[in-house]
C-alpha cells in the first residue's frame, strides 16, 4: 500500500483501479501471467466483515481519508513548519475552503484541498469561552443533528458569538427562550460551559475522541460512496442482506483456523466454482453433478444432498438434524 505516497498526493482513478486489480488477483490465487475469475466484486471485498466483505481498502476512499488528516493538521497544530508554510502560500483567505485552488497551485495542494468535503462533514466547534464560536455560522450544538441553529438570524438580533449567550459560566436562559426554538433551547442548555478561559477548539464528530482520524474518515468516506452509489440509481442494501450481518459477525467469532473462515465466506458468497456457476458464468460444462450425475451441481448440492456428501456426513462425527428442511434456505 503506497500509505505516504497517499498521504501527500491524490492517485489517478486509473492507478488506484490497477493496484486494486493486484490485490484482486492475489485473492483469488493465481499468478499474474494466469487468467483468473473473480467471483465476487471488489466492492463487496472491501465491505467490512460484518456487513459481509473482507475489509480490503477501497483504495480512493483510503487516499481521501489520508489527505483530510493533512487538512486537520493544518488546522489543529498551526505551529507545524508545513503548517506555517502552507498558510502563508495558500491559506492567506480566512475562507480557503470554500474556494477552488488557484491553476498555479501544486498538485499537492490541490490533492489536500480536494478532501475538504469529508473534513467538513464533521468538522464541529467545541465552545470552550464561546468567544471564538460564531452562533449562527458555526456548527456547536452537540445534540442537533446538523450542530447549528435551526432557525434564522432575527433582523433585530445582534449578538454574533457564543460567549454573549453565557453569564458566570451559566447559560442566559431567558435570551435562549426568547431568539431560539424550545428544541435549539434545550440542546444548547446541555451544553457543559467552560468555568475557565478555555478557547473553543475544532472537534471531530465522529470520533469519541473528537480528534480526526484516518479511520473514522475512511468510515464516513464509504458512507458517502454507498449514498452516491443509491442516487446513481445501484440498489440499496435489501432488509434480508441487513439480517445478515449478525450471522457475518458469528462467522468471524468463530474459534477456527482462519482458511476455515474465508472458505465458509466462499461458500456463504456463492464464490465457489461448482459447476452450476462455471456453467452460467463461464458457459462451460453442462451444470450437472460430476459425482452422481443426478442433479445440478449447487453448492447446497455438492456439500450436502449429493448421494456422496451423505455418506460422507453419516461417517463424521456430527449430526445436523433437519438438514432437509433448512435446503435452499441455508442463512436461516
Amino acid at each position: 500500500m503506497p500509505t505516504y505516497v497517499m498521504a501527500c498526493f491524490r492517485l489517478p482513478r486509473g492507478l488506484c483501479r490497477q493496484i486494486t486489480a493486484k490485490i484482486a488477483t492475489f485473492w483469488w490465487g493465481k499468478c499474474e501471467q494466469e487468467t483468473c475469475v473473480h467471483w465476487a466484486s471488489f466492492q463487496k471485498l472491501s465491505e467490512v466483515k460484518g456487513r459481509g466483505g473482507i475489509r480490503f481498502r477501497d483504495l480512493e476512499a483510503f487516499n481521501t481519508a489520508l489527505l483530510a488528516k493533512q487538512i486537520w493538521r493544518f488546522l489543529t497544530a498551526p505551529n507545524l513548519l508545513v503548517s506555517k508554510v502552507m498558510k502563508a502560500k495558500y491559506m492567506k483567505d480566512p475562507n480557503w475552503m470554500e474556494k477552488n485552488p488557484s491553476n498555479s497551485a501544486s498538485w499537492s495542494w490541490k490533492s489536500i484541498h480536494s478532501a475538504k468535503s469529508l473534513l467538513l462533514a464533521g468538522l464541529w466547534k467545541r465552545i470552550g469561552d464561546g468567544r471564538s464560536v460564531s452562533i449562527w455560522k458555526d456548527r456547536w450544538i452537540t445534540r442537533s443533528e446538523k450542530g447549528m441553529v435551526s432557525g434564522t438570524k432575527p433582523e433585530d438580533y445582534t449578538l454574533e458569538w457564543v460567549n454573549e449567550l453565557i453569564e458566570v459560566g451559566r447559560w442566559k436562559t431567558e435570551q435562549l427562550q426568547k431568539w431560539f426554538g424550545n428544541k435549539d433551547a434545550e440542546f444548547i442548555k446541555d451544553i457543559p460551559t467552560s468555568i475557565g478561559r478555555r478557547k473553543g477548539k475544532l472537534i471531530w464528530c465522529y470520533s469519541k475522541s473528537g480528534m480526526y482520524t484516518v479511520k473514522t474518515g475512511y468510515a464516513v468516506a464509504r458512507q458517502f460512496e454507498a449514498k452516491q452509489c443509491e442516487l446513481r440509481g445501484h440498489d440499496a442494501e435489501t432488509s434480508w442482506e441487513i439480517r445478515k450481518h449478525s450471522l457475518w459477525k458469528k462467522l468471524w467469532h468463530m474459534k477456527v483456523n482462519a482458511k476455515l473462515k474465508h472458505f465458509m465466506w466462499k461458500y456463504l458468497q456463492n464464490c465457489l466454482p461448482v459447476n452450476e456457476v462455471l456453467s452460467k458464468k463461464l458457459g462451460k460444462g453442462e451444470g450437472r453433478c460430476g459425482c452422481c450425475r443426478k442433479a445440478e451441481e449447487t453448492i447446497e448440492h455438492l456439500f450436502f444432498s449429493c448421494e456422496n456428501a451423505a455418506e460422507v456426513w453419516k461417517m463424521a462425527p456430527v449430526r445436523w438434524d433437519g438438514l432437509q428442511d433448512k435446503q435452499h434456505n441455508l442463512w436461516l
